[in-house]
């Protein structure tokens, strides 16, 4: 079995990930509120564009050149808002960069440790083995890694001439992940925090 400051060091490792893990979260919410308000404005936009939907309005409420300055308006907050998108991602790259930097020290750990490959596979449920470990933390890495390039062409989509209907559907895939396994990463989470209030009492 490994020795308790090996497996000491993985769980700090694993604690960082996790505050990792929880500022993409915060991130994914954060976009999804944005993806959200865009397409909200893009529902609005072809009656915006549309001069017959201006036909009831009093001609001193409307005045000259009004439509053009409501579809403005409109335009030039659906630019803010991405952004805004845009630095959600540019913030999940940081937490994913964090990702790499936990699962990388890692490895150099266990490396300069120089333990036996019997002693680095040896678990003592619930405590996994060195080797799983290690595993764990590359693979929340590279699911994260892995979902914020495809998040990358999702947001690729959000134009302004994208219409309402595929604005939702990069929503919905956004908001699907389709590369973190979100169980699996709370089940390595949860089994290294657990062994470590084991070994406190």
């Amino acid at each position: 079995m490994a020795s308790g400051k090996t497996l000491e060091k993985l769980r700090q490792l694993y604690s960082r990930m996790d505050a990792e893990v929880k500022r993409w979260n915060a991130l994914q919410e954060q976009s999804l509120s944005l993806l959200g308000t865009i397409a909200n404005i893009a529902a609005r936009l072809p009656a915006l564009e549309d001069p017959s939907a201006y036909g009831a309005l009093p001609a001193a409420a409307a005045g000259p050149g009004f439509q053009q300055r409501l579809l403005a308006k409109q335009l030039a907050a659906m630019d803010e808002l991405i952004v805004q998108l845009q630095g959600c991602l540019a913030d999940m790259q940081v937490v994913v960069d964090g990702m790499e930097r936990q699962a990388q020290q890692a490895q150099r750990y266990v490396q300069q440790e120089r333990l036996p490959p019997a002693v680095r596979s040896a678990a003592a449920p619930p405590i996994p083995s060195v080797d799983a470990g290690l595993q764990g933390l590359q693979d929340i890495w590279r699911m994260h890694a892995e979902e914020l390039r495809l998040k990358h062409a999702l947001v690729e989509e959000v134009r302004y001439d994208a219409s309402e209907a595929d604005l939702r559907q990069v929503a919905a895939l956004f908001a699907a992940q389709l590369h973190v396994e979100a169980g699996r990463v709370a089940d390595l989470l949860y089994i290294v925090a657990a062994t470590e209030d084991r070994r406190r009492l």
